[in-house]
């Protein structure tokens, strides 16, 4: 684990990478896919990450409980979160 981010910030990382490989999600599918030994993510923690990528124009809904990127953050290689001064 990189001794410098918060366990936070490195489960905002890891969905944000999975997210971008992936491009459609549901909530469980993406915490089940950006979880690892050192950290888990869970299905609340994703829906979260998810509603706010949402709200800030760097995904739209795609049906029931989906969501997909937009192009232009597939093309932004570092978390919202750090490039926007955002907490979550």
């Amino acid at each position: 684990m990189n001794a410098r981010m918060s366990k936070a910030a490195l489960r905002r990382e890891q969905m944000w990478r999975t997210w971008r490989v992936l491009r459609i999600v549901t909530p469980r599918h993406l915490a089940a896919h950006a979880s690892t030994d050192d950290i888990h993510v869970t299905t609340g923690q994703a829906r979260k990450f998810m509603n706010a990528m949402v709200l800030v124009g760097l995904a739209r809904n795609a049906g029931a409980d989906a969501a997909e990127m937009t192009p232009a953050a597939v093309d932004t290689p570092q978390t919202p979160s750090a490039r926007q001064g955002r907490s979550q």
